[in-house]
């Protein structure tokens, strides 16, 4: 459990609603309400610059997503490895939440992306910049000091035509209301 969460509890103070989903999860008691959640998964994250934006000097860069028309710098997209999409019936553009577990930060998402068959968390640029992390030195990508904790949730939703974040915000909420409720 996070200390900050821990001293809280400590002291007597009423946790806030991703405090209070933090503390679940890490407890292993989070149980996903019937119906909101399609697959959830934990693990550690990696930056994705593929799409119509610049590569930022990822020697990896691809100039397409599997969501066509994707900026990596621009829509906030989240990657899912391949064959879990089609085993947990997620189509692409799926919403998801996204949250930092050392820190709690929330970050609105979709699933724009198919990566490898081995390996989860990979977000694009936009996403790990609404969790509070800008990972371009020099024009280049880096994934050192991004969290080891993140919780990946897919929603039963597919985003709209606007991808913005904050459209993609405006999509989640009534979802995360219900899941921190």
């Amino acid at each position: 459990m996070i200390q900050p969460i821990q001293s809280k509890i400590d002291a007597g103070q009423p946790l806030d609603p991703v405090e209070h989903l933090q503390r679940l999860l890490a407890a292993g008691k989070f149980e996903c309400p019937k119906g909101l959640i399609k697959w959830f998964h934990l693990g550690p994250p990696n930056v994705d610059d593929d799409g119509t934006g610049i590569g930022a000097g990822d020697p990896d860069h691809q100039n397409q997503t599997s969501l066509p028309g994707l900026n990596a710098d621009k829509d906030p997209y989240s990657v899912i490895p391949g064959g879990v999409g089609p085993r947990h019936d997620i189509p692409l553009g799926s919403l998801m939440i996204v949250i930092d577990g050392a820190t709690g930060k929330v970050a609105w998402s979709f699933y724009g992306d198919v990566g490898p068959r081995f390996e989860m968390g990979e977000v694009a640029i936009a996403t790990a910049e609404e969790l509070g992390f800008e990972r371009e030195a020099n024009g280049r990508i880096i994934n050192e000091g991004l969290p080891d904790c993140i919780w990946y949730f897919v929603l039963p939703e597919i985003v709209g035509s606007d991808r913005s974040v904050a459209a993609v915000k405006a999509q989640c909420a009534p979802y995360w209301a219900a899941l921190i409720s």
